[in-house]
């Protein structure tokens, strides 16, 4: 009996130490995956940048695609630091922020669907803030940014035109 119960044992920790294997190697493709779409992603990014320094910021569709870009960008880092949030070593980062800003900035990457669609769009302010233009908060840029661009998504995506 004794024997065989060892053997169970044994067999059960080679099993998961075969999935902790597989893990990692799904793990290390992904950041590998990641890394390769973050090279092009830069080079894009970059001839973007001299795009929008030689008129000046002027030209909305290219600030729009940088803005997008840069969107991507971020993205593919946190898919980087997956590896972080694995071990728990990933910790929010809360900074003060003008939170009206923000969501004018974010609206801005929504602004072609909806012209698209035909559906008004528009950040309304309560009447206590009506004269107020900025209102800090503290959030976690990168999780905020991620939840509002998520809400954002689905309600274009879901909005008949």
């Amino acid at each position: 009996m004794f024997v065989r119960s060892r053997i169970i044992h044994k067999q059960e920790l080679i099993e998961r130490l075969h999935q902790e294997q597989i893990s990692e190697a799904k793990l290390q493709f992904f950041i590998n995956i990641s890394h390769e779409i973050r090279t092009p992603m830069t080079l894009i990014i970059n001839p973007l940048e001299k795009l929008l320094s030689e008129n000046s910021g002027k030209h909305p569709t290219y600030l729009m695609m940088y803005r997008n870009a840069q969107r991507i960008l971020r993205l593919i880092n946190k898919l980087m630091d997956i590896r972080k949030i694995d071990k728990g070593q990933m910790h929010m980062k809360f900074r003060r922020t003008d939170i009206i800003g923000f969501i004018r900035d974010i609206m801005q990457t929504f602004e072609y669907q909806a012209d698209k669609k035909q559906i008004m769009f528009q950040f309304r302010k309560d009447s206590f803030l009506e004269k107020q233009e900025e209102l800090g908060v503290w959030i976690d840029l990168n999780n905020f940014d991620k939840v509002l661009l998520n809400v954002l998504s689905n309600t274009f995506k879901y909005t008949p035109a």
